[in-house]
């Protein structure tokens, strides 16, 4: 099984992804130096639905 994971941070009433992220700790340590809010989901990378 593969573990590999990204997280895509959407901020509010964005079209698009505002950044994508490796690791959950470096979006959060991003978000939060920028003050911003929104949405970070994670996706599994190589896996299809």
């Amino acid at each position: 099984m593969n573990d590999s994971k990204i997280y895509v941070f959407n901020g509010n009433n964005a079209a698009f992804p505002s950044a994508v992220f490796s690791s959950y700790k470096k979006a959060e340590k991003w978000i939060q130096l920028h003050q911003l809010s929104g949405t970070l989901t994670v996706y599994p990378l190589d896996i299809s639905a």
